[in-house]
């Protein structure tokens, strides 16, 4: 028996474990740990990015949802919703992303037109553009014609804390 219980696989998930380094180091299945995980009430990732694309205020064009800043501004989504989602990867691009937009006082905005742009973004469709009064607290532009739900109010929101890259 490996002494894993749902309570105790919740526990190192919190702490910043990953599914498989908590089956590496327990020598059991990837596929046994996400089952605890999933009976001690750990959302799935793709409920998670389900619920985010829900709420996302853009409809963009295909070519744009592998692009560098459609994946990062996702990743804001997800650690504004559930912290526990991102494993340390994430977080620290989440960081590198974050440090840019506070940095420079910038924001993503979403326009089809918006060419890539070699080291800054992969695809076209997503820009950083310059942070105004109307942008504060948020890491997207907020102007009309953006969908911008309650919810997405949180998402999209920047963190009062950057994620600790540990």
């Amino acid at each position: 028996m490996s002494g894993l219980t749902p309570e105790l696989v919740m526990q190192l998930m919190e702490a910043g474990e990953s599914q498989a380094a908590i089956a590496r180091a327990f020598k059991v299945s990837r596929q046994y740990v996400h089952k605890l995980a999933k009976q001690g009430g750990h959302e799935t990732s793709q409920r998670l990015s389900d619920y985010v694309s829900r709420h996302f205020p853009w409809d963009i064009i295909p070519e744009a949802n592998h692009s560098t800043l459609h994946q990062n501004i996702r990743l804001l989504a997800l650690w504004n919703l559930d912290q526990s989602a991102l494993e340390r990867g994430g977080r620290l691009k989440l960081r590198a992303f974050l440090n840019k937009l506070n940095g420079f006082q910038q924001v993503v905005d979403y326009n089809p037109n918006y060419k890539a742009v070699k080291g800054l973004n992969n695809k076209p469709g997503f820009a950083y553009v310059p942070r105004t009064p109307e942008d504060e607290g948020m890491a997207i532009k907020i102007r009309p014609g953006i969908r911008l739900t309650d919810e997405g109010r949180k998402l999209w929101a920047m963190p009062k804390e950057l994620p600790e890259s540990i």
